[in-house]
């Protein structure tokens, strides 16, 4: 995908930034913004059902995108709430939480 077909950008991800991806890279985001009638059914489709087509077209994406997001936000809130440490896991020698 080049930025020339995903000029369209809606969404901007603080997690997809930090790891280097450009707002075009998403999975969310592509779409040639020069098709008006595209974007005005993408727009009736997020008004109606919360979200747009181009999510069922590359949904492996936009799932692991949005997994990705949401847990590096539950590492970074939950440390405060919730001792991340309390179950420890033995393997190979080596200790994880």
């Amino acid at each position: 995908m080049s930025k020339k077909h995903s000029r369209h950008i809606e969404q901007r991800n603080k997690y997809l930034d930090d790891i280097g991806l450009e707002p075009w890279e998403y999975g969310i985001n592509w779409g040639d913004d020069s098709d008006k009638e595209m974007l005005k059914a993408w727009k009736r489709q997020r008004k109606d059902y919360g979200f747009d087509e181009r999510e069922c077209y590359c949904v492996y994406t936009v799932y692991a995108e949005w997994l990705y997001s949401h847990l590096m936000m539950y590492r970074e809130k939950a440390s405060k709430v919730v001792d991340l440490t309390y179950h420890k896991i033995e393997f190979e020698g080596k200790t994880y939480t």
